[in-house]
């Protein structure tokens, strides 16, 4: 077995260009697999490291006037620890940017520094680290805020802000207009004066039989009610019989806390079992290899069967190169992924709290990248070497140059001889054209998951475009008794969805309108009580459609009401519903004329402090256009790595079977067929199963997409329908053929350099 074993070494040798290119895609898949992978769980392990460190709140809430001592220490006595987070938003119009100033913080959500000191004195001030990076703002430098001077002490994160929305469920992290800052408390009392202050806290839950939970919480904060004497609003239809809760999030439902892990873990469950496809379909590729090497050495092998060894033996002998590939391989990409692990966290380091987020090397990830990829090749190997090698003694004496009887029996008299021929061809190998199409079909999964992705991604701004209709939408914090000019009022209340425990649960806003909106394309008035039209962005998230009865949780009185689904309407943004405005006034016991949202195709003169927030569809746009931007990286892999796969695959089984036949096409060759007519009889039957592997593998594939996708997304705030338009399907088609004609190209050359001579002498 010994000298047998130092044949390896002469196979390598033959075969080295083709075992490089198949190891150097090797390294290049599981470099990038385990890359997306260990980013992935590294940036989690960080942010969760940050959670701890910050002393993270367990949620928060905003209400319209403070809390009073008295309910405070009711809370306390039951498990609440609450930290005051007031804030002042700070609109700079000589250059646009939203400022939103803290005081520092002492218990909850602590601020972290990269460098500097915390705000001592009452002009200190510490700046955001991404917005400082941007605009360019250093240490000592001075900051004009609304002609507020400030000198920069510091650049600070905090993990309630660690993607930075304006908005809580906003469409993307601004950090070109929206800035944190933070100041000591003698500063923060002084802006107090002149500026509208958010009465916003954070909280942290004590476990405990009769401690309180987030509902609880929920509960008590809907019976407090607003303390007038503290709402300085002329005009405001805030009065004190108004309850004083605003709103409530918890943490798992933050999006400024959850949004970049769960995106970047959206990255990860696309790669991981893409990865698995990745290796199966790269060790068939290695192992036709071996087959070739059996075929030109059939002879040899014959010679080794009849001295005494048996398949068992040859085949670990013919398997022990492809596997020693492929374990090389993989044990450099897997070292090569952590390497370049940071590579793929960028998105979020340019983003997120963590700017040095360091990659670990997890265990699990040595097991994925190393010991999954060789049991593998071995077992598929093992597979593929033994079929070649189970023949008989004299059939492999032959050198396999036997006569190959199909054994599908046609009548092909009606058939021209060179058509006869390709049929022939193609029965005689079927086996060998099954699994070209089998390896086929999978390699174009890949190539359909992430032209899908892309083009899912693509259809959704563009949907989001067309079906939007406002400008501008205005949520008002204190609304006013007159509606401004030029806008149209609506009433906005938010719910929480009611799943399983085991289901992510959401909040979703209901919008009452008036009659024949400006903005929506919809008729609210056929809306009864518990009645709605939801958005197709929730049909396509939750599957809802009309007569559907759907149970919602009001945010502010915790009760749930069943509303009906009558209708859907053509809105691919956000999570809405919509109903009568003067039903949901009825329902929700609000005054006659009130509402709280103004929708406009213009910008508004509003007074800034007056508003919870603003939406533009060109904020909501640039959210979309992000979501493509984040799953790019692995839209590329998804293709590069499915076209890499397809052309190695479709290269090394022609290649195999026209080694095969060399004898045939050299016949072919002397009896006068020109090599145009050799080529198609040998190589149009691939372009047949390359075609017949897209009609199967691209419904399928598609189909397959459309089931998992909703679970890719299933934390993101938005219901996505997969798409492929026709420009894309045909696009992705012709890259497909092209790939094809790409290999045709090659065998072709290489059969012009076919050796009559050679071939002949080497018949029996």
């Amino acid at each position: 077995m010994n000298a047998l074993n130092r044949r390896i070494f002469r196979g390598l040798k033959n075969n080295f260009v083709k075992y490089l290119v198949s190891f150097i895609i090797f390294i290049i898949g599981t470099m990038m697999f385990v890359a997306i992978s260990d980013s992935t769980d590294s940036i989690n392990l960080a942010v969760n490291n940050l959670i701890t460190d910050s002393n993270c709140e367990d949620g928060n809430f905003l209400v319209y006037s403070p809390l009073s001592n008295e309910q405070i220490e009711s809370l306390n006595l039951h498990g609440v620890t609450l930290e005051k987070n007031f804030y002042i938003n700070i609109k700079d119009s000589s250059n646009g940017t939203t400022y939103r100033i803290y005081k520092n913080r002492n218990l909850i959500n602590l601020l972290q520094l990269r460098d500097g000191e915390y705000p001592n004195n009452s002009t200190d001030i510490v700046v955001e680290q991404h917005y400082a990076k941007t605009k360019n703002l250093n240490i000592s430098d001075s900051l004009n805020i609304d002609n507020n001077n400030f000198s920069i002490s510091g650049h600070g994160y905090v993990i309630d802000y660690d993607s930075l929305y304006e908005v809580g469920d906003g469409p993307y992290p601004d950090y070109e207009n929206f800035c944190l800052c933070f100041v000591n408390d003698s500063c923060f009392n002084k802006l107090a004066n002149n500026y509208t202050v958010h009465y916003n806290y954070s909280y942290i839950l004590d476990k405990g039989e009769n401690n309180y939970k987030d509902a609880d919480l929920n509960d008590f904060l809907k019976n407090t009610f607003v303390n007038t004497n503290t709402i300085a609003k002329a005009n405001s239809a805030i009065n004190s019989d108004t309850c004083n809760l605003i709103s409530l999030i918890k943490r798992s439902d933050n999006q400024r806390i959850i949004s970049f892990s769960n995106d970047i873990s959206i990255n990860k469950s696309c790669t991981m079992p893409m990865g698995v496809v990745f290796f199966i379909m790269l060790s068939f590729l290695i192992a036709t290899l071996a087959v070739s090497e059996v075929r030109k050495e059939s002879k040899i092998v014959g010679t080794l069967s009849a001295l005494g060894y048996n398949n068992a033996q040859l085949t670990i002998h013919f398997i022990t190169l492809p596997v020693c590939i492929v374990a090389s391989a993989s044990i450099l990409g897997t070292i090569l992924g952590f390497k370049f692990a940071p590579f793929f966290m960028q998105n979020y380091i340019n983003g997120g709290c963590v700017m040095n987020v360091k990659p670990i090397i997890f265990p699990y990830l040595i097991i994925y990248g190393i010991i999954l990829p060789i049991l593998i090749s071995i077992v598929v190997n093992a597979i593929v070497v033994n079929k070649a090698l189970n023949k008989s003694v004299s059939s492999l004496l032959r050198g396999g140059t036997e006569n190959y009887k199909s054994k599908t029996y046609l009548n092909l008299d009606k058939f021209k001889f060179r058509i006869k021929y390709q049929i022939r061809q193609l029965t005689r190998e079927l086996p060998m054209h099954i699994a070209l199409l089998i390896s086929l079909i999978l390699t174009i999964f890949m190539v359909v998951f992430g032209t899908a992705l892309y083009s899912t991604l693509s259809s959704f701004k563009t949907d989001c475009e067309n079906t939007m209709h406002y400008e501008y939408k205005y949520l008002y914090r204190f609304p006013t008794s007159k509606a401004p000019e030029g806008g149209e009022e609506a009433y906005e209340r938010s719910f929480q969805t009611q799943f399983d425990e085991n289901e992510n649960n959401f909040t979703i806003r209901m919008i009452g309108l008036k009659e024949n909106s400006d903005f929506f394309d919809c008729n609210t008035l056929e809306c009864g009580e518990d009645e709605m039209i939801v958005s197709a962005s929730m049909r396509d998230k939750f599957g809802w459609k009309k007569g559907d009865i759907v149970p919602l949780k009001d945010n502010l009185d915790g009760t749930i009401h069943n509303y009906k689904v009558i209708d859907v309407m053509d809105l691919q943004y956000g999570m809405y519903v919509f109903t009568d405005i003067n039903t949901m006034r009825s329902e929700y016991c609000v005054g006659n004329n009130y509402w709280n949202v103004i929708y406009s195709h213009n910008k508004l003169d509003i007074d800034e402090s007056n508003l919870a927030e603003t939406l533009t569809k060109t904020s909501s746009l640039q959210g979309a256009s992000s979501r493509i931007d984040s799953l790019m990286g692995v839209i590329l892999s998804l293709l590069c790595m499915g076209i890499l796969i397809f052309v190695g695959m479709l290269y090394m089984i022609i290649n195999l079977m026209t080694q095969k036949y060399e004898t045939s096409i050299c016949t072919l060759k002397i009896l006068g067929y020109s090599h145009s007519k050799v080529c198609q009889m040998y190589l149009l039957n691939s372009l047949f199963i390359v075609i017949i592997s897209m009609l199967i593998s691209i419904p399928i594939s598609f189909k397959v997409v459309t089931i998992i996708y909703p679970n890719i997304i299933a934390t993101v705030l938005n219901g996505m329908l997969v798409k492929m338009p026709i420009g894309i399907l045909l696009a992705m088609i012709a890259l497909i053929l092209a790939s094809w004609l790409f290999v045709a190209l090659i065998i072709s050359n290489k059969l012009s350099k076919i050796s009559l001579l050679d071939i002949l002498r080497s018949r029996e």
